[in-house]
């Protein structure tokens, strides 16, 4: 659909009060913004706005933030929101482009995530651009607090197909799903309409809703030192699987969930385990660790292969397979 361009729309969003201008200096400071402790959820693609502003007028206990990437449909937001009696206290707004929603929000720093009819990106090239793709995925882990929920709607088949099909790579837990939310009793529950979900469910087209969390496992993975490198890793039976990391890196947090997951599959067959090289610089140095992350595969104390770089899971798990 093309988006009509409407004069002097930056000018309004940059003069607004409603609108975060310095976002990437709030993060892991939002809540001082709202001068409260109170959770904070965030709508990614809000649109005209509708949706979030029901939410904050419904839960003055939660903090929110809607955020959209196209200067003329945020405008239609502030427009809304200069038109209430009075303010939102709860409620701001950002322009920003999805992608760089880790540089805004600290880890663990958001409660809920809503995606709201996004775009469909339907040519395959594109896939890795669209909200629900495991690479988003990736970054909403990094903000999603240990509890916290998503929510997706839409009314395309096709991109709730291909969404669901990426919870399982991404390491993302289904929750609740409906491919016909209007006539879902459960679900509806508390439920409000977008704008496009108002026009769509009036032409008789079936809503389709997840609610998904992160996967979570019991911690498994090895943590090698200098103090029991030589003892665990260099000195044992079993294949073992080591995972240069540091907490800074963002591909490094992207394979946090496939390293637990390898930590699972392989117990008792190859021990499964991380080291920090901004702790271990002398390890990492001796192992010639570059870049991160490197994870490499030991065997009778020597580095038998090794893969640098964000992977799927199936790469490593090859790896892995030729030493058992």
């Amino acid at each position: 659909m093309r988006l009509r361009n409407i004069t002097g729309s930056r000018e309004m969003i940059g003069e607004s009060r409603f609108v975060i201008h310095d976002p990437k200096n709030r993060k892991n400071r939002w809540r001082e913004l709202f001068g409260n402790s109170h959770p904070l959820q965030i709508e990614i693609g809000m649109g005209k706005g509708r949706f979030i502003m029901e939410l904050a007028r419904s839960h003055p206990e939660i903090n929110y933030v809607g955020i959209e990437k196209y200067s003329s449909v945020l405008v239609r937001g502030i427009q809304k929101m200069e038109a209430e009696q009075e303010p939102l206290p709860n409620l701001y707004f950002i322009r920003m482009d999805a992608e760089e929603i880790t540089e805004v929000f600290g880890q663990a720093e958001v409660d809920k995530i809503y995606l709201n009819f996004s775009d469909p990106w339907p040519k395959d090239r594109h896939a890795k651009r669209r909200l629900p793709s495991r690479e988003f995925l990736n970054r909403y882990r990094e903000i999603l607090c240990e509890k916290g929920t998503l929510e997706f709607k839409t009314d395309n088949q096709a991109l709730f197909t291909f969404a669901l099909e990426e919870l399982k790579p991404a390491c993302w837990h289904l929750d609740q799903v409906t491919y016909d939310l209007h006539h879902d009793k459960i679900m509806m529950k508390d439920n409000v309409k977008t704008e496009y979900e108002e026009r769509f469910s009036s032409m008789g087209n079936p809503i389709y809703k997840y609610i998904i969390s992160m996967e979570r496992r019991t911690k498994m993975e090895y943590t090698f030192t200098a103090e029991n490198f030589e003892k665990e890793v260099l000195s044992s039976e079993i294949p073992v699987f080591v995972d240069f990391y540091a907490d800074w890196c963002g591909p490094c947090k992207m394979m946090a969930p496939v390293v637990e997951k390898l930590a699972e599959k392989y117990e008792g067959k190859v021990k499964v385990g991380k080291c920090n090289i901004d702790n271990e610089n002398a390890i990492a140095a001796q192992y010639g660790v570059m870049s991160i992350p490197t994870m490499s595969v030991f065997v009778n104390g020597k580095t038998q292969e090794t893969i640098v770089g964000a992977v799927p899971g199936e790469q490593l798990e090859e790896m892995i397979e030729k030493f058992l």
